[in-house]
């Protein structure tokens, strides 16, 4: 099988980010990161290794994630903190406000789009997910997913342009 505590050293970033785009508080997506963990460590018994481990592990964050939202109803639409998303950054600080502008403009938009587009675009395009890994946590085919991240991409231009005009 493999080692939890190095899934958890391997994963955790990826779980965490994911969540972090997902609700967009850090204070959330620690807690929510904690359950996924949690409920993957009970569920380790039925990990058949048809996936790659943190990719399985992704498809328990959806999971925790979704369980919250039908919990809570909704998610508090509190002021966006990116520090989770900074990296360091080398250069001129205009350049450095500019870039977390951005970000939170792409995070905003990202958000406004329905959870299984969100979904997509965060695993394929900011986790480097493969098409069949994602297509076997939402049980869909790999050309589906490239289907559904096509329209997730252009649903995601539609926002931003609205906003840009």
């Amino acid at each position: 099988m493999f080692e939890f505590t190095k899934l958890y050293q391997e994963a955790k970033p990826k779980v965490l980010r994911y969540l972090y785009y997902q609700c967009r508080d850090n204070s959330l997506a620690e807690e929510l990161t904690q359950e996924t963990f949690y409920q993957a460590f009970l569920s380790l018994k039925t990990f058949k290794g048809d996936s790659k481990a943190d990719t399985w592990v992704l498809a328990i964050a959806r999971n925790v994630y979704l369980k919250h939202c039908r919990k809570e109803k909704h998610l508090s639409d509190e002021e966006l903190n990116l520090d989770i998303l900074s990296a360091p950054f080398q250069g001129e600080p205009y350049e450095a406000l500019k870039t977390k502008e951005e970000k939170e403009e792409i995070v905003t938009t990202l958000h406004k789009l329905p959870e299984h587009y969100r979904t997509i675009i965060i695993w394929r395009e900011i986790e480097e997910l493969p098409f069949d890994e994602i297509g076997k946590m939402l049980g869909k085919s790999p050309s589906t997913v490239r289907v559904l991240l096509f329209r997730a991409k252009k649903k995601f231009r539609e926002i931003h342009s609205e906003k840009h005009g």
